[in-house]
């Protein structure tokens, strides 16, 4: 993983340049080492010159790091070496040596890791991990076959262990690369009345488990394989130890999808399929997507662009397992939903963007509903009539226009300037009743949820900019409309 405020790169050479570069590199799962340097060049032949680097594997806040080596000038190449001239290291914020050179091999595929710590709900915990190679396969990008095993203890949840497998084949930015991993906890309070469980989810054991397996493969710079999925032992598992992964995805992914960029459109294939019968899920078996992106139109003032998907959708509800849980009854259909819309920008005065489009949705579903929400009785608990009434045809049919200007002011002196850029905007939409209402279909995602609409947004988008440097940091960006 890359991250830069400000990149500079040559396609062609393959020669870049960026004023600070914060790296993660080494392990495919979780990138081992981190490398943060102010300024940094990239060489054609893949590695970097770079000033004032920290290296560390020490996954703390670059202010709070428990260790790490620092040194002026650095010479590295990912998942193959870093080199510093200058270095001094650092434990708990505090110098206690120097070395005119020090050299670290990142691909060394052995090796005990520690992670100590406290946390309130494991209480004290030590994290090791032993990493070693299993299989060598050579070649210019190292390929190989790694084994991580896993000794875990917390102090108020019992021990764990786990095992992991990881490949890599090709260069770093591309190739394959993927893990296998089976994690087991005994643990000692698994609902412990401090969790604050809900009493109408699964009853949680002592005997927790999980098994990943995640596969990625660049085939070329346009196309992409990626392969997820993960069983779990209980609802509450994430949330209890893998809080991080749990904030960005309460959910874990299970699915297998292909995707091709092309120039001006992109397509793909994908199957989505639930691991863990306690989540909700749609499941997509399979889904096709084709977009095209939005282009003009025989260089004339129109543009146009397209979203096309289709698939079979299965909509299956959270089962429990609980003798007091009431699970709805699972629904099914063939969906293929398909939008198309035209655009004519153009200004008005001068200054005023005025941009009008008239556009047309139609979405085919194999399976619908009588239209009888008004008689009683007659929902199964989703807000769906009971009576089949074959497929149909959702038509819709929308017109609008947006329009907008930008205006700025600049405040501060030439050392320290800020920009407020200010866009006032008015979007008009219009779209007649359809065919088929919501409470007509099964309800699968957005797509279903699409009605007759007749309104119009004010709104003004901000932004609010300082430049460090050579660069602009974008310090707020917020649309506050009604």
């Amino acid at each position: 993983a890359t991250r830069t405020e400000r990149l500079v790169y040559n396609y062609k050479t393959g020669e870049g340049l960026t004023p600070k570069i914060d790296l993660q590199i080494g392990s495919y799962s979780n990138g081992v080492f981190r490398v943060v340097a102010e300024a940094a060049r990239r060489r054609p032949d893949g590695s970097y010159q770079m000033q004032e680097t920290v290296v560390t594997t020490c996954t703390n806040a670059l202010g709070h790091l428990h260790y790490h080596v620092r040194g002026r000038e650095a010479d590295m190449r990912p998942d193959d070496y870093v080199a510093l001239s200058g270095v001094t290291p650092y434990f708990m914020g505090v110098p206690f040596f120097y070395f005119p050179y020090w050299r670290r091999e990142l691909d060394e595929h052995y090796g005990w890791r520690f992670e100590p710590g406290y946390d309130s709900d494991w209480g004290a915990f030590l994290l090791s991990t032993y990493k070693f190679q299993l299989i060598d396969f050579g070649g210019a990008f190292k390929d190989s076959l790694d084994s991580r095993t896993h000794f875990d203890y917390r102090t108020e949840r019992g021990g764990a262990v786990g095992q992991d497998l990881a490949w890599h084949f090709g260069p770093p930015d591309a190739g394959h690369k993927g893990f296998v991993s089976a994690y087991y906890l005994a643990d000692d309070k698994p609902m412990d009345e401090d969790w604050d469980r809900d009493p109408k989810r699964d009853l949680v054991e002592d005997s927790r488990y999980r098994f990943t397996f995640r596969h990625d493969s660049a085939f070329s710079p346009r196309d992409f394989l990626a392969l997820r999925t993960s069983f779990l032992s209980d609802s509450y598992l994430l949330e209890d130890f893998y809080e991080e992964e749990y904030e960005d995805l309460v959910q874990p992914d299970s699915f297998a999808a292909y995707a091709h960029a092309g120039d001006g459109y992109s397509f793909g294939l994908g199957a989505y399929q639930r691991a863990n019968d306690f989540y909700e899920s749609v499941n997509r078996l399979p889904e096709a997507w084709f977009d095209v992106y939005r282009t003009d139109l025989g260089g004339s003032r129109l543009y146009y662009e397209s979203q096309t998907r289709g698939g079979g959708l299965e909509r299956e509800f959270a089962d429990y397992g609980h003798p007091s849980n009431t699970v709805a009854e699972a629904y099914d259909t063939l969906r293929f939903d398909t939008r198309h819309a035209v655009y004519l920008p153009g200004t008005l005065l001068g200054f005023l963007s005025v941009v009008p489009r008239a556009a047309y949705r139609g979405t085919y579903y194999g399976d619908t509903f009588q239209d009888l929400m008004d008689a009683p009785g007659v929902t199964n608990g989703v807000a769906m009539p009971l009576v089949d009434d074959g497929a149909g045809l959702r038509n819709l049919f929308e017109l609008g226009f947006e329009t907008s200007f930008k205006a700025f002011g600049l405040y501060g002196d030439a050392n320290d300037r800020f920009r407020h850029i200010v866009e006032p905007y008015v979007n008009y939409t219009f779209v007649p009743e359809p065919d088929l209402r919501p409470w007509q279909l099964m309800q699968f995602d957005d797509v279903d949820t699409l009605d007759k609409r007749h309104d119009m947004r004010f709104g003004t988008r901000h932004q609010i900019q300082r430049r460090v440097g050579d660069s602009v940091r974008v310090l707020l960006d917020a649309d506050i409309y009604g």
